[in-house]
């Protein structure tokens, strides 16, 4: 099989797929519900079984089957590939190094398998590792949401396991669960509380351990295995997904602990970084779901500079990120346990931008003493301060935080207006500055389309409603086997007016795809880009009045109509401008148009 996917969309109902995850209900031929991606009281969320896709109105997500896996799911394009193709009952067929490295992935699934149970099982027959967990303040509930187990205070007795299961220990050691000494196979972890680490998927694919008692160090983690990357992942995802879609927020941790209180004190929408490594991975996963991130970091200097590096990330992906600043010594295991979620609550509402923490850790002590700075000081702080500006991609966030740095500004107590002027002017030349170098490593030649429209008549903004409607109606004629024929004969000369629907249609005529028998959906799977796709699904979704040949017609003579009044006016410019003589073969062109639209020209 070349390209699985056809098989996978052909094997698999998309309304089954997507009522998993929410509930539908029939309208029309096709099915409407809540959207899963956004909260709404009002279904804005459509299915179409005929064209195999989705599209909610409300927050615009759009696409097939694999879009729709993609997003719920939190994951790339060949996880949602495996998914569906596991559920369709597809095996697929990769190259051979491929092959090789999805047949290590199976064989260290076992030793994985058996290592969780294992560490369950023995979390059962240890009263002071369950005794432990409770005076951490755990739940027996929530402790077995999570999965926790414990690795018994002993050289070999996982090891011992697996030889006595038949587990390759080799496969173990590949899987960062046993190692071989001079004296033998010994287990990795010992004497420790264990903490499963799920993929995306919700499947164990690692562990971390903190130690029962005194030693170093205080956490182990799984090394890096072919199954587990830090980078890609969350501690806590698959019990967060759900929560983090509805709110379309997601608070930011640092460990185990953090994150399973706040899930036990109602905060599901809470995640956790496996230490302090908030990576690029992780931005792009979360930039799928949220509109905004909340950090709580610890309250102290390492914390601090987790959160700053952690908001650098999120910012390069366009990510609003919030600090919320703990009370010193707290983290958000202590707090909640100390004081409850309201006073976490209370962080999270009084949490500041990050731009605005970082600026704050540059100015420390000087923000409450900014009068006794002197000149080279309060110069030395506006030279660090500026960058961290024009790292901000809004330009009015990035205003109001030049007007709050203003008054450190060495000139300020003189000329306050001066002062300010001289800041913006600086901070125009740093952003200058970093775009001719973003331009200079980003920029790629583009080429001209081959029949490029006028830019006056791709300002979406200035085209009336009823031409868009008129054109819109003819795109979706254009998706109609039946009605197709009434509207090609107009289309193949028409000059749109509205971009994305100039592009729709000339990629469908230059590739000739608009046979008399060619579907909707094969025309939408022939757009490239996602954008036109999600276009045209919203216009086929969408409740609009039915599709017929007097519609159609009348959409016609109205376009034509319009052309011929733009004509016009074109014209009378030129007429105006003495560009056009009364012998000259355009003045009867526009007398004619007077006379066909039933205007009288103006004495003027």
């Amino acid at each position: 099989m070349a390209d699985p996917r056809e098989e996978i969309r052909s094997r698999i109902d998309l309304v089954e797929l997507i009522s998993d995850y929410t509930r539908l209900e029939r309208a029309g031929k096709n099915y409407r519900g809540l959207c899963p991606f956004h909260s709404e009281k009002t279904p804005s969320f459509h299915v179409s079984p005929a064209l195999g896709r989705f599209h909610c109105f409300g927050c615009g997500a759009s696409g097939d089957h694999f879009a729709f896996i993609e997003r719920i799911e939190g994951i790339g394009f060949r996880d949602a590939l495996q998914k569906l193709a596991e559920r369709a009952g597809i095996e697929l067929t990769p190259e051979r190094v491929d092959y090789e490295r999805a047949d290590t992935l199976e064989r260290l699934k076992r030793p994985i398998s058996a290592a969780q149970f294992f560490f369950r099982q023995s979390l059962k027959k240890n009263q002071p590792a369950r005794d432990y967990i409770l005076g951490r303040g755990i739940k027996p509930e929530i402790a077995n949401q999570f999965g926790l187990g414990f690795a018994p205070d002993q050289w070999d007795a996982m090891t011992t396991f697996f030889q006595n299961n038949h587990v390759s220990l080799t496969d173990a050691q590949i899987a960062g669960l046993v190692e071989e000494g001079k004296q033998g196979w010994y287990d990795r972890f010992r004497n420790r509380l264990m903490f499963p680490i799920h993929d995306q998927s919700g499947r164990v694919v690692a562990f971390g351990g903190r130690v029962m008692g005194e030693g170093e160090p205080k956490y182990l983690n799984s090394p890096e295995t072919p199954l587990f990357e830090k980078r890609k992942i969350f501690y806590g995802w698959h019990l967060a997904r759900a929560a983090i879609l509805r709110e379309r927020t997601a608070l930011i941790a640092e460990g185990y602990l953090d994150l399973i209180m706040l899930h036990q004190f109602g905060f599901t929408h809470a995640l956790a970084t496996l230490g302090t490594a908030f990576s690029e991975d992780h931005a792009a996963r979360l930039k799928r779901m949220v509109d905004r991130v909340y950090l709580l970091f610890d309250s102290d200097e390492a914390g601090a500079k987790a959160a700053m590096r952690s908001a650098e990330i999120l910012q390069a992906f366009e990510i609003p990120a919030w600090v919320a600043q703990l009370p010193p010594g707290e983290d958000p295991d202590s707090l909640l346990k100390a004081r409850g979620a309201d006073a976490l609550k209370t962080c999270i509402e009084e949490a500041v931008r990050a731009p605005m923490f970082a600026l704050q850790r540059v100015l420390g002590r000087d923000l409450e003493h900014v009068e006794t700075l002197n000149m080279g000081e309060r110069a030395a702080l506006i030279q660090s301060a500026l960058p961290i500006i024009a790292a901000v991609p809004n330009a009015i966030e990035r205003e109001s935080y030049l007007e709050w740095l203003a008054p450190f500004a060495p000139s300020y107590a003189m000329n306050p207006q001066g002062a300010e002027s001289a800041l913006r002017d600086d901070l125009n030349r740093l952003l200058r500055r970093k775009t001719k170098f973003k331009r200079k490593d980003e920029q790629k030649p583009t080429e001209e389309p081959a029949n490029p429209i006028p830019a006056a008549e791709l300002q979406s903004a200035a085209i009336p409603r009823a031409i868009r409607h008129a054109e819109q109606t003819l795109i979706r004629a254009m998706c109609e086997p039946d009605l197709r024929k009434e509207a090609m004969p107009f289309v193949s000369s028409y000059v749109w007016r509205v971009s994305e629907y100039h592009q729709i249609a000339q990629l469908w005529q230059e590739n000739q795809l608009l046979t008399a028998h060619a579907v909707a959906d094969t025309l939408i799977a022939s757009l490239s880009d996602e954008t036109l796709q999600q276009k045209v699904t919203a216009l086929l979704l969408k409740d609009a009045e039915p599709l017929n040949r007097s519609l159609i017609a009348d959409c016609i003579a109205y376009l034509q109509r319009q052309q011929k009044k733009a004509r016009r006016t074109e014209l009378t410019r030129r007429i105006s401008k003495g560009e056009i003589a009364p012998e000259d073969p355009l003045m009867q062109e526009y007398l004619s148009l007077l006379a066909e639209l039933k205007e009288k020209p103006s004495n003027g």
